[in-house]
């Protein structure tokens, strides 16, 4: 069985165009150097299965056709990964029921503190989430009837929750990781990692990075995203080594759940 995946937003945490900024990538006519905050959708036998919901998601939806979310699985709880989730209450509406939400127990508790309205159980104004709390650091559970792997890492302090389904494996906002990593990541043909820029930072890879990850996984095809208004699409793309891409809003491509 195939699944396709597609790329909702592909840029850092401020988005491209940072606002206000002068530099030549935000000021850039190229619709490649425009980018939404970091989120993809899976979609599967007729079902949307969505990683990750933030400040953009409404545009995103509605540039993507997104008409449902039947799943939601969350990486972690930065601004830029949650703070669309508000968004999603048009879909419980029409569905009359809540949307699967699986995330780790480090997240979930995050989300009480911060979306504290969401816990309410007699507010029916508010998005409802059946809350599937992942507690151990590593495991497989099942979303809508597919086999889902997860694996933790880091960013600085924040645990982050990292997703493989079938052939292909999301692996956004990873900074600081343990060598079973890769122990997760045999035989995964298509890749997602983050990279806020060419250099090293305190809360991303490097290229050099990505590039060492890309050599020991072996994927036959590996994307950037989280990238921010340092990088020009073209450059980065002309200087990346065979088997490594840019990620793009909208792009898209197919995978194996077998």
């Amino acid at each position: 069985m195939q699944a396709k995946v597609i790329i909702l937003g592909s840029g850092g945490s401020m988005g491209v165009p940072v606002i206000g900024c002068p530099c030549p990538v935000c000021h850039s006519k190229e619709p490649l150097n425009k980018r939404f905050r970091p989120s993809i959708v899976l979609q599967v036998e007729g079902k949307n299965i969505l990683f990750d919901c933030g400040p953009d998601f409404h545009s995103q939806a509605i540039a993507q056709e997104i008409k449902d979310i039947d799943a939601f699985l969350l990486t972690h709880t930065h601004f830029d990964h949650i703070a669309g989730l508000d968004d999603l209450r048009i879909f419980s509406l029409r569905k009359q029921a809540a949307i699967p939400c699986y995330l780790s127990q480090k997240s979930y508790d995050d989300l009480r503190k911060r979306y504290y309205y969401l816990f309410e159980k007699d507010d029916e104004s508010v998005v409802r989430l059946n809350y599937n709390v992942l507690n151990k650091p590593a495991g497989l559970f099942k979303v809508l009837g597919v086999d889902c792997h997860y694996f933790t890492y880091y960013q600085g302090s924040m645990e982050v929750a990292g997703y493989r389904i079938g052939n292909f494996a999301y692996v956004t906002d990873i900074k600081r990781y343990e060598e079973e990593l890769f122990d997760h990541l045999i035989g995964v043909e298509y890749l997602i990692l983050s990279m806020q820029r060419k250099d090293a930072s305190h809360a991303h890879l490097s290229l050099e990075d990505v590039i060492a990850i890309r050599e020991r996984v072996h994927p036959q095809h590996c994307y950037i995203t989280h990238m921010g208004h340092d990088i020009d699409y073209h450059d980065l793309k002309e200087s990346l080594p065979a088997g490594i891409l840019p990620a793009f809003d909208g792009l898209s491509f197919w995978i194996n759940l077998d």
